[in-house]
């Protein structure tokens, strides 16, 4: 196996594995964040965004 001829352990491995899994699931987080937020800022340039809606509904959420 090329794994063993690079003198890798098991223990390695799979500790590079569960590196990898973390490293995806920030990633994965991090871009539907990113996407929100592409979505309001590109319908705001569309001129398709209530703005007066959206500070009302900020400002009720603030004082509750």
């Amino acid at each position: 196996m090329l794994v063993m001829q690079l003198g890798l352990t098991a223990e390695a491995i799979a500790i590079a594995i569960a590196f990898n899994v973390i490293l995806e699931f920030v990633s994965t987080a991090v871009n539907v964040a990113v996407l929100q937020l592409e979505l309001v800022e590109l319908s705001g340039s569309l001129g398709m965004l209530d703005k007066k809606v959206l500070v009302k509904k900020t400002v009720q959420k603030t004082k509750a």
